[in-house]
């Protein structure tokens, strides 16, 4: 079956917090360290599509969902409307498999046609597939910052990475 890239619904919410939770607890790709609760992930995923109308995106393969993909505000304020940030995440025995670049490709599509500017990523380092994966969308390191975060006993940088629209 091939690949279907589609808007998230609500009743993927635990399958998309399946998907997520081996990050939080054994990697420093996202640096949430407590799983959060269902509840708060369907919120999230409320607020981000529904509310403020931020691309969403699920991959589906075979029958399941094999990945999400999203964007949300950079910052609050005003000034920063044209600006979002995303982020990616693919279920660990299927990354590599091209699914995370389908579903990058459908967000900063809707993002550019919506009409944002500038799209952020911000990466837990060390992370030199995650950097080299948004560096083959034209993103380009703008910022670096040392041991910011702690998580499974280490200190963390992040680098920030921005590309235009």
């Amino acid at each position: 079956m091939p690949l279907t890239i589609r808007d998230v619904q609500l009743d993927d919410t635990q399958a998309l917090l399946d998907i997520y939770t081996p990050y939080v607890e054994t990697t420093w790709v996202t640096f949430e360290t407590i799983i959060p609760a269902l509840t708060e992930f369907r919120r999230r995923i409320e607020q981000y599509r529904f509310t403020l109308g931020f691309p969403y995106k699920v991959a589906e393969l075979d029958g399941g969902i094999a990945g999400y993909a999203y964007a949300h505000p950079f910052h609050e304020r005003e000034a920063y409307r044209f600006t979002a940030e995303t982020s990616v995440y693919i279920k660990q025995d299927l990354r590599r498999g091209g699914i995370g670049t389908e579903l990058y490709k459908a967000v900063l599509e809707d993002l550019k046609q919506s009409g944002f500017h500038t799209v952020i990523a911000i990466l837990g380092y060390p992370n030199e597939a995650s950097k080299r994966f948004h560096e083959k969308f034209g993103f380009s390191e703008v910022g670096y910052f040392r041991e910011v975060g702690h998580k499974l006993d280490r200190w963390l940088d992040t680098g920030y990475l921005e590309k235009f629209l």
